[in-house]
């Protein structure tokens, strides 16, 4: 009797150890799974199953842990076993569901979504991934059910109202994004990605200093990402404020150290604007070293050259466009103006026919006109003189009367 009851004792001892120690275990690795020190807290959750087996929560952060490490088929078993050994979790499933919507399984990651509301009905980040999934199914009427019910369960968090703007903005609904925007924005002033994303609104609908002003606030709070500098250079070039403008691709290309062809010709296009042709023609010259056949660079490198009275140069380059590519329409009109310039008017008058053939412009057709006005082609020059001027080209609105009398 003695000795039975001396067993149980050493058994219930046993096992609050094991127990205590397992819980230890798990302690300690979710702390390390809140730091983000991902491979030491996968070693202490697998001490913890080790000694305790159906330590579920243990798989659960196991798996959350490969998820974060791109270990997806680990991360995917450690769910799996952990919802075996207790099939009510909504933790497991809300995870499950998680690592569903990286491999864009969504009809999969809305069934465990689902299953967590079922169990806990106010889990708002749960409406919140099933609305995205939703989302991406097409089914955007149920992903704005879902945000709306997420935000009646947390009503002042501004990241959800932000939210639901990018599924109205992805409805194409502006006007409703704007306001969530807004909203998130007044209740949260540093919000940087809600200033994105109004700004990326206020782009789409050509309100550009605004929109300028919007991506300025997102990068003053934290959103330093390529796409907003690149979005409001864009911005300043469309409002012409070049010197902004090239400051933007100046530090993408100089402090961020992105050596990428089109942001060199976007930053030449600034330098064009501001006069600077000579900074203007080694940012062209930046494109052509990664890519030699780059039509634009080429024809914009051969405007600076005429800028700067270097037509021979600027010829060759023109000549090497059409070497490449004989119908590029703006260096055939190019090339003209030069032999129109170079007074060479045959020459002139073959490449503006081209041009025009190709992709009528009210500047191609100014300068033939103006060819066949001094060729005493009195109805040619009236009828391109006249199509130049209803194309909005000024000069020929000027002349049309005179040239057609």
């Amino acid at each position: 009797m003695k000795n039975a009851i001396f067993f149980l004792f050493f058994l219930v001892f046993t096992i609050q150890v094991n127990s205590q120690t397992a819980n230890s275990y798990y302690d300690s690795g979710a702390i390390k799974l809140k730091n983000k020190q991902y491979a030491e807290a996968i070693k202490d959750f697998t001490k913890c199953l080790e000694i305790s087996p159906y330590f579920y929560e243990a798989n659960i952060a196991r798996g959350q842990c490969y998820h974060a490490i791109g270990k997806q088929k680990e991360a995917m078993d450690d769910f799996n076993k952990g919802l075996e050994k207790r099939k009510d979790y909504p933790q497991g499933f809300y995870y499950r569901g998680k690592l569903y919507m990286d491999q864009k399984k969504y009809k999969e990651a809305i069934a465990d979504f689902t299953k967590v509301i079922e169990l806990r009905q106010y889990f708002y980040d749960a409406y919140v991934d099933r609305a995205f999934s939703y989302l991406e199914i097409k089914q955007p009427l149920l992903a704005l059910k879902d945000m709306d019910k997420a935000i009646s369960i947390e009503r002042k968090d501004p990241v959800l109202i932000m939210k639901r703007g990018m599924i109205w903005a992805s409805m194409d609904s502006s006007k409703l994004a704007f306001v969530d925007f807004s909203a998130a924005i007044e209740m949260k002033s540093d919000f940087g990605e809600a200033y994105f994303q109004r700004g990326l609104i206020l782009e789409q609908t050509k309100r550009w200093q605004v929109a300028s002003e919007d991506y300025s606030n997102a990068i003053k709070h934290g959103i330093q990402t390529r796409e907003i500098y690149e979005r409001r250079a864009l911005m300043y070039e469309n409002t012409k404020k070049w010197n902004e403008a090239k400051a933007d691709y100046d530090h993408l290309i100089i402090n961020i150290g992105l050596k990428d062809g089109r942001l060199y010709n976007s930053r030449g296009i600034c330098n064009m604007e501001l006069g600077d042709y000579v900074l203007a023609v080694k940012d062209f010259n930046s494109v052509l070293s990664r890519d030699r056949e780059n039509e634009d660079a080429i024809i914009l490198r051969a405007n600076c050259n005429i800028a700067m009275g270097k037509g021979t140069t600027a010829l060759n380059d023109y000549n090497r466009i059409l070497n490449i590519n004989p119908k590029n329409a703006l260096a055939l009109q190019s090339r003209g103006i030069l032999y129109f310039e170079q007074k060479k008017y045959d020459m002139a008058l073959e490449d503006l026919n081209k041009a025009i053939k190709i992709n009528p412009t009210a500047t191609a057709y100014f300068y033939r006109g103006a060819i066949k006005d001094m060729k005493k082609d009195s109805k040619g020059a009236c009828a391109d003189i006249g199509a130049a001027a209803e194309m909005g080209h000024e000069e020929a609105q000027k002349l049309k009367d005179k040239i057609c009398r």
